[in-house]
């Protein structure tokens, strides 16, 4: 199937055009930007972006993108509306699974002061404390926020940064360093929050790459006032306000209020939450409560998550309720497999 092919700046224009006309309002603006940034997350065709909004043909979503609709946009509009109250029920029920740990409060909390605020906020933690999926699950459960998500490449260098980043935005890739800054910066407003994860990569390539592109994050904020929020390991704060280059990135620092350290292992009352989550009753036994202590120590919590899940539909399989012994005899069949699967490499 066709993908849709068009790009964020050519919507945008085509709607500030309609718009300055008169022919929408504020609201059906918001309406279609939402439609578009929503087909292209969730990577849609043609057909299926057509489909969804009970119209025949591609042909009038993309003029409706364009703003070269030449019927009333009233009716497609209200098409619109429907699928986004849709998807805002379809994010509550999906949000009954995830487990709302202190992690989230503190990524959940961080990230709407940020928005609210219009602030630049920093979290840093240890990898597989709960960080990402958070973030993904703050982003599931808000669909009418406009959030850009950028997943920081690994060490990159400044054209592979803005790549990443105007991609997160659906804007086309410009080689030319200048355009893709500027038309990045016209694609954000007031409104955006953008969360960088893994933001500590900026790191890891030079120092002077590394200071251009949070200079170049400063400018993003100072321009648009939009909510921003960087994502990473301790690193991140580390080299922000103790590095060689901590001065300039004082700067950067000093536009929020919220800088967030999650905690290095995860809080007992977390475990007990995900291990009620699963099914176990009362306190773990002795040699449970050891393999919890291994796991934090040593994989984290979303290794943590697995066993739980894996040991649950073991007992399930085997017409029980889960048990300790359960998660113990889980955590030990799923290091066999890891073993095994190294020695088959």
């Amino acid at each position: 199937m066709a993908q849709i092919n068009i790009t964020a700046e050519t919507v945008k224009q085509g709607l500030d055009r309609i718009l300055a006309a008169g022919i929408i309002n504020q609201d059906g603006y918001d309406s279609i930007t939402w439609y578009f940034n929503h087909c292209r997350s969730l990577e849609w065709d043609q057909q299926r972006a057509t489909a969804e909004i009970k119209r025949s043909s591609w042909t009038t979503l993309y003029r409706v993108f364009q703003g070269t609709y030449e019927a009333s946009y009233d009716s497609v509009i209200k098409a619109i509306n429907r699928v986004k109250i849709i998807t805002e029920q379809r994010a509550k029920l999906a949000a009954v699974d995830y487990i709302e740990t202190s992690t989230w409060t503190t990524v959940r909390d961080v990230l709407d002061n940020a928005l609210i605020g219009q602030e630049i906020s920093t979290i840093d933690g240890n990898s597989q404390i709960g960080k990402t999926s958070a973030i993904e699950h703050y982003i599931a459960i808000n669909p009418d926020k406009r959030i850009v998500y950028v997943r920081v490449p690994a060490a990159p260098n400044k054209s592979i940064f803005y790549e990443a980043f105007a991609k997160a935005c659906f804007l086309s890739n410009n080689r030319n360093y200048n355009t893709m800054r500027n038309t990045i910066i016209n694609h954000i407003d007031d409104r955006t929050l953008i969360i960088f994860d893994e933001a500590h990569q900026l790191f890891l390539g030079t120092d002077k790459t590394a200071v251009s592109i949070f200079e170049y994050i400063r400018e993003v904020y100072d321009v648009t006032r939009c909510g921003v929020v960087l994502i990473g390991t301790n690193v991140l704060t580390e080299k922000l306000t103790k590095g060689a280059s901590a001065k300039v990135y004082k700067q950067l620092v000093m536009r929020g209020v919220i800088h967030a350290r999650l905690p290095d292992h995860t809080p007992r009352s977390d475990i007990r939450k995900a291990a009620a989550n699963f099914g176990f009753k009362g306190a773990p036994t002795p040699d449970a409560s050891k393999v919890i202590k291994d796991i934090n120590e040593s994989n984290g919590f979303g290794v943590m998550l697995k066993v739980f899940k894996a040991s649950a539909t073991m007992a399930k399989k085997q017409g029980n309720k889960p048990s300790w012994d359960h998660f113990v005899e889980a955590w030990v069949i799923l290091q066999q497999l890891s073993r095994n699967n190294k020695g088959d490499q």
